[in-house]
């Protein structure tokens, strides 16, 4: 019989997401940082980044990471692709957002990939927090209704990748983790409402801060 927990191998932060196409990391060693740097853009669209950051939301406000501002892939899916990708998803999965606490990650989109035995997540992540976000990191847990996964996830955004998340702001981006082929099946069985990510640990501008927004 296999078990329910699921341990987590590697995870991977990207800036991109999962539209129809492939990702690309972002985010790890400085290596792997290097040779993102021939997927930034060399299109100008400076007049996509000025439409969509800061784009209403309702009550909330869209913001462009400065790390995708660079990203081509991450820019032509805001081009063509956002009330689709950003827009439509927001406003499906907003009943998610719960403003007891500082941060919070809405998953939107995720997609197993069986042969690389992975499973990536798009993620909203919201700052309902009275602070304007310059740096965070956290560390916690990706829920799925039928697998527990043991070990915590850590995301780290610094100064140059964030740049700036204003209270009742968003940003995008996605989460990369090991799924054995044990598990794909029950992963399956998932649909995106049956997600979530609790929040264990949270640092926000270099503060180590509890997430509960009554403190």
């Amino acid at each position: 019989m296999v078990s329910n927990k699921i341990k987590l191998i590697f995870s991977s932060v990207f800036l991109l997401l999962l539209v129809g196409g492939c990702t690309g990391k972002v985010k790890s060693d400085n290596k792997k940082q290097q040779s993102s740097a021939t997927t930034e853009s060399r299109v100008d669209y400076s007049s996509t980044i000025q439409k969509y950051n800061g784009y209403d939301l309702g009550d909330y406000k869209y913001y462009v990471m400065n790390g995708q501002k660079k990203q081509s892939e991450f820019l032509e899916t805001l081009l063509t692709d956002f009330d689709t990708t950003i827009k439509n998803n927001f406003e499906t999965y907003q009943y998610k957002i719960d403003n007891k606490q500082k941060v919070n990650l809405i998953p939107f989109r995720f997609r197993i990939n069986v042969n690389e035995e992975t499973v990536t997540t798009n993620y909203f992540m919201v700052n309902n927090s009275n602070t304007v976000i310059n740096e965070i990191s956290f560390k916690g847990y990706p829920r799925f209704k039928n697998v527990e996964v043991e070990a915590k996830t850590e995301v780290e955004f610094n100064k140059t990748e964030l740049a700036e998340l204003p209270p009742k702001g968003i940003v995008v981006f996605s989460l990369n983790m090991s799924a054995p082929s044990e598990y794909q099946s029950k992963l399956k069985e998932n649909k995106v409402a049956d997600l979530s990510f609790d929040i264990t640990d949270l640092e926000i501008n270099g503060e180590q801060v509890d997430n509960s927004n009554e403190n």
